[in-house]
């Protein structure tokens, strides 16, 4: 078997795992831009979802039931489009990006179960 497909698990065996298995769900959330550019990943069976445009977060939901948490526009027009279809263009909850990332790191982190 490729090692490519194998992994160790806390009791030290080997067991084989499809990639696609391991890797978090993803979903087009932007239908007004080109797909690829506007994409949310769910992780762990999506509790935890993060919205990019491009390859920048630009909100996230640190669990199911949580609020989504959007960053303030600092870029152009197409992050705004991908910015207004995640929270319908209500700008009075964005909060800015250095904020966004503390918080958005802090998730991570407690989703990776670094605290």
């Amino acid at each position: 078997m490729n090692n490519h497909y194998k992994y160790k698990c806390k009791e030290d065996h080997e067991r084989p795992v499809k990639i696609l298995d391991a890797l978090p769900s993803w979903e087009q959330y932007c239908t007004n831009t080109t797909a690829v550019n506007a994409l949310a990943f769910s992780l762990n069976d999506g509790g935890m979802k993060v919205w990019f445009s491009y390859r920048t977060p630009i909100a996230f939901r640190a669990a199911w039931g949580e609020p989504i948490i959007v960053r303030a526009n600092q870029w152009g027009p197409t992050t705004g489009k991908h910015i207004n279809a995640i929270d319908d263009g209500d700008k009075s909850n964005r909060i800015d990006g250095a904020k966004f990332e503390v918080l958005l790191s802090t998730a991570l982190d407690i989703e990776g179960g670094q605290q």
